[in-house]
């Protein structure tokens, strides 16, 4: 999650759901609270988008940030159909948050800080815009210069898919 000001409205809280390996994100959604509600909104654009057949068997892993909305009883309740787990915070949480946060300030400083918003659905929309770029047409280092559908679209052998809640 991540906060924009938007002058008069005030902070807007955005929720990602971040594909962990691709860097893809595959669900936002953005609100005036940080409430668990955006949480669920994130996920419920996820899911359908990333699993059209279902998320069964496909080994997810729930890496989210930290606070109180992501393990609310109604957004662990949404998760467990997915039959995720949530991975051992020694061994994996530091890396979690690494990529999250590298993640983030990107996204915040190439794409939300850069201008001023005159309204919530005008971030929204923006930003909803910004991720069909980002996914498709982006290219990021840390996948070796390519985009995240590029990376996506090769076999998987050698990961597990994992969604970081951002």
């Amino acid at each position: 999650m991540t906060t924009v000001m938007v002058e008069p409205f005030g902070w807007v809280y955005l929720v990602i759901v971040l594909h962990w390996y691709t860097k893809k994100i595959v669900g936002h959604s953005a609100g005036l609270q940080a409430k668990t509600l955006y949480w669920l909104a994130a996920l419920d654009r996820a899911v359908p988008r990333q699993f059209p057949l279902g998320s069964c068997d496909q080994s997810l892993h729930r890496m989210s940030d930290t606070g109180c909305q992501p393990t609310a009883i109604a957004f662990l309740k949404a998760c467990a159909p997915l039959a995720s787990r949530r991975p051992s915070p020694a061994t994996t949480i530091p890396q979690g948050t690494r990529i999250r946060k590298a993640h983030a300030g990107t996204l915040n400083e190439e794409r939300l800080w850069l201008r001023e918003w005159t309204s919530p659905l005008e971030l929204e929309q923006a930003f909803t815009a910004w991720v069909e770029w980002d996914n498709t047409r982006y290219v990021h280092s840390a996948l070796g210069y390519r985009t995240p559908c590029q990376v996506e679209q090769q076999p998987r052998t050698s990961h597990s898919t994992q969604f970081v809640a951002a």
